[in-house]
């Protein structure tokens, strides 16, 4: 059992996770979407099982859970000998090719928020094909194509969240319409219209549920290889499946990192 499969401690505090993440019970014009609409979201659950069961008509079968995930190559011994990045607010926690969880397998996951009272981030790569327009049709609009919701991560899976990236020279100086995070990205306030600031939107995603991890949690997961650090690049925003995001991060990594960006995504196809 990985650290990642004990439920969050407190996850419904108010420090836990930011501001901008809405719940049902939070009740706001654009609320994340229903326990009818995700079928299989434990409201109130701090723990789910895979992110397929967050939405109806996704199979066990959808492609963003890596099938190959308990095979295990070494990677994680890769991952632990070469030096640690620290971790922190706007950096890249990408998953060791060996990761046992298959929940964070090939994951690449941005952090918005890295302090003393935990850690919190989205997972970038984990699409779903639930249309924003089904439940969300307000905010389609806004959204980098496809115009799907993104599995943010297994805590709290009615927990909706919008993550902005702004174009070089624009700015929002109102702090209702997102949180800043760091450089272009804000965590956006679903609450919030946004139809006035449309045109500075460089990418945009809807994301549903967190990652999340207690202090001193992430740094055993460190410690023991699970996760490589490294800086997010622009491009690393609004992509979508047809774009492996995770060999991309690894490819721009130094030797013996970027080995990996190569690999299948079954092992045994090498």
């Amino acid at each position: 059992m990985t650290d990642m499969d004990k439920p969050i401690e407190n996850p419904d505090s108010d420090d836990f996770p930011p501001d901008y993440f809405f719940h049902d019970d939070d009740k706001p014009e654009h609320a994340a979407p229903s326990e009818d609409e995700l079928s299989g979201a434990a409201a109130g659950n701090a723990q789910s099982t895979t992110p397929s069961s967050h939405f109806p008509g996704i199979s066990d079968e959808e492609p963003f859970i890596n099938p190959a995930g308990k095979l295990g190559l070494f990677g994680d011994r890769i991952f632990n000998a070469v030096e640690k990045n620290e971790p922190k607010v706007g950096s890249l926690l990408v998953s060791s090719p060996d990761m046992r969880d298959e929940t964070f397998s090939r994951s690449v996951i941005y952090l918005v928020q890295h302090d003393s009272r935990g850690t919190t981030g989205v997972i970038l790569n984990q699409q779903s094909n639930i249309a924003v327009h089904n439940v969300l049709p307000d905010w389609e609009l806004f959204c980098s194509k496809p115009a799907t919701f993104f599995i943010g991560g297994p805590v709290e899976p009615q927990a909706a969240v919008g993550l902005a990236r702004i174009k070089p020279g624009t700015n929002w100086g109102d702090p209702k319409k997102g949180q800043h995070i760091e450089g272009r990205t804000y965590l956006v306030n679903l609450d919030a219209n946004l139809k006035e600031t449309l045109y500075t939107l460089e990418s945009f995603r809807i994301y549903v549920g967190y990652s999340a991890w207690v202090p001193g949690q992430l740094d055993n997961e460190l410690e023991r290889g699970d996760w490589f650090v490294t800086n997010s690049l622009p491009q690393d925003f609004g992509t979508d499946n047809k774009t492996d995001l995770y060999a991309q991060v690894l490819h721009r990594q130094e030797w013996p990192i970027n080995l990996y960006a190569s690999r299948p995504i079954d092992p045994k196809l090498n």
